[in-house]
Formats: structure tokens, sequence, C-alpha cells
């Protein structure tokens, strides 16, 4: 081969080199290729600590709900926790669908998008909400509402993603967290009688302000002898099964 091919050549080759360990890497991180990705280690320690989410949290008595698998397993999360926390002394009634996932499945599946598939329409806009009592907590809540022929249903939703124990609830949350290699969502949802109520006086945020810092606990503090260790503990999340209760979307 000449010199003058080899002076062409070479750039070239070395361009689609790194062209293709880029896309490799990016792919990996992002998980666009199932065949190339592995578990990862912090995956795997995100999802073992959903076992540890608390059953109890001050006056909030919790019971797991039943997911639909079929749901579950395409919307490509790792586990799930599924659950409904009754105060013992109001009746109020808030259900927690808090899941682990890469970042790029986490980040699809929104409640403007899923609630509007399963019938829902969403009332108003998405707005960001900051608890004033959790300065690492900031969601976007939505209200959804569904009209068929078993009468009428209204929800409020509150919904984040963190990876710090640091709760953001961005409009666009792949840019920010799509990349992630583990990551939560969080979904606070109540049956609401009226939409139009002051977002402060909500039981939801009366049970956040004890059960985020009560979940950051178990899901960001590393811990001795924990679930974190594959050889500690035989602790798991119970896999999805059924409908779930509320037919919740994900």
């Amino acid at each position: 081969m000449s010199k003058n091919l080899q002076s062409f050549f070479l750039p070239v080759a070395l361009v689609l080199i790194a062209v293709a360990v880029s896309t490799v890497l990016e792919g990996r991180a992002t998980e666009r290729w199932p065949f190339v990705v592995a578990r990862t280690q912090k995956l795997s320690q995100f999802s073992d600590r959903l076992a540890d989410v608390p059953m109890e949290v001050g006056q909030w008595q919790g019971e797991d709900e039943a997911m639909d698998e079929k749901e579950f397993k395409a919307s490509k999360c790792d586990k799930a926790v599924s659950r409904k926390y009754r105060h013992l002394g109001s009746g109020d009634v808030v259900h927690v669908y808090l899941v682990s996932a890469v970042g790029r499945h986490a980040t699809i599946h929104t409640p403007d998008q899923c609630y509007r598939g399963a019938g829902f329409l969403m009332e108003g806009d998405m707005l960001p909400f900051t608890m004033k009592a959790l300065t690492d907590v900031e969601m976007l809540t939505a209200g959804f509402r569904k009209e068929d022929a078993k009468g009428s249903q209204r929800l409020r939703i509150f919904w984040g993603y963190s990876d710090t124990g640091t709760w953001r609830g961005p409009r666009y949350p792949k840019p920010e967290f799509g990349s992630r290699a583990a990551l939560y969502k969080i979904y606070l949802i109540q049956d609401a009688d009226s939409l139009e109520n002051d977002l402060n006086d909500s039981s939801v945020v009366s049970f956040a302000e004890e059960f985020m810092p009560a979940i950051n606990q178990v899901l960001f503090t590393e811990r001795q002898g924990s679930s974190d260790d594959p050889s500690q503990g035989e602790g798991k999340t119970p896999e999805p099964n059924a409908e779930t209760a509320a037919d919740l979307p994900t």
C-alpha cells in the first residue's frame, strides 16, 4: 500500500474505531442493547434495598398491593414495592409505587403518559412541588380523572427520582437521569374527591414528610451485613403477581 493510501486510510480507521467504542460504551450506560449489558452491581444493591422499606412509619400502617405482572415486565424495571399506607388515626390512604431500574427504563414511563394510556385525563398541567419540611424532596404533581361505566375516579399523584437521596421531579427526566446505572422512581398516589384543594393540605404531603426520610435511611445508607452484600440475608421484594387493587399503571 502506498504511503498516500496509508495516510488516507489510517485516520479513517481510527475514527471508525473511536465511534464504535463510544457507541458500545453509550449502549452499556443506557442499556440500549441488552446483549452487551450485564446487571450492574449498583442496580442489584438498589433492588435488594427495597426489601427494607418499612411497613410502618409513624401512624401509617402499610399493606402490600399486587401488581400486574405483564405490565411490570413491560416496564423493564427491576424490582418494586407496591403498597398502600393507611393512617391509624384519620383513615387516610396513600398508595406508594417505588421501583428500581436503570435510568433509561425508569424515565420512559411517567404518569402523564402511562395514566393517559389507562384512560385517565390529566387535569391541568404538571406542577413542581417542594415539600416545606423536606429540603431534599422536589417532585412533580398532577391530577388525573377517569370517567367510565363504573363512575368517576380522581387521583392526585406526586412523582420523582433519586440515586443519591435527593429526590427530583424534572418535567423531562431522561436528560437528567436517563444514563444512570441504577435509579429509584417513586409515585405517591391518593384518591382525591377534589383536585382543587391546597396541595400543602394533602395527606400525601403529611405522609411524605415521615415516609421519605424513613426510606432514605434504608435506600441510601450503607449498612454492614445488609442486603448490599449478596452473601448476607435472604430478603427479597415480592414479585409482581396479579392485578393491582387500584389498577395503577407503571
